[in-house]
């Protein structure tokens, strides 16, 4: 495993762990798959933001902390995509309401228990082919 993070490989990470998360929802482990649907919506931020790298240059020390955090807010600031996001959420009902259910994920949901309601509730919100977080995300990426 390298220690550089490559964009196509977070794409490709942030798609397996929605996929994975499909996979724990139907086998009923619903608190794996919350948590993985939450960390392939930061995993998908985190490819964004790794496009606003430039080659043979140093970043400001401040996006590069940035990038460690887990908080999916946070990080869409970083990924420059808020003015985007508030312009989707406004035009798009379904797509506000699936931001309000993603964006309350944590990277502590790690230790929870999720209940399966819930955790219906954030695969669509995430993966939802028109409304979902995961695929407007891939639109910049």
């Amino acid at each position: 495993m390298t220690a550089w993070l490559h964009r196509d490989d977070l794409r490709k990470v942030a798609e397996e762990k929605l996929a994975d998360a499909r996979l724990l929802f139907d086998n009923r482990r619903y608190s794996a798959a919350y948590y993985l649907c939450g960390y392939s919506v930061e995993i998908a931020i985190k490819a964004r933001i790794a496009g606003q790298f430039r080659e043979h240059a140093i970043p400001e020390r401040k996006l590069v902390e940035q990038i460690y955090k887990h908080d999916l807010d946070a990080l869409l600031g970083t990924a420059n995509l808020r003015g985007e996001l508030e312009r989707q959420a406004r035009d798009e009902p379904g797509f506000a309401a699936n931001w309000a259910i993603v964006k309350e994920w944590k990277v502590e949901a790690r230790y929870a228990i999720i209940p399966q309601v819930d955790t219906e509730r954030m695969l669509a919100a995430t993966g939802e082919p028109e409304t979902g977080i995961l695929p407007w995300i891939r639109q910049y990426w």
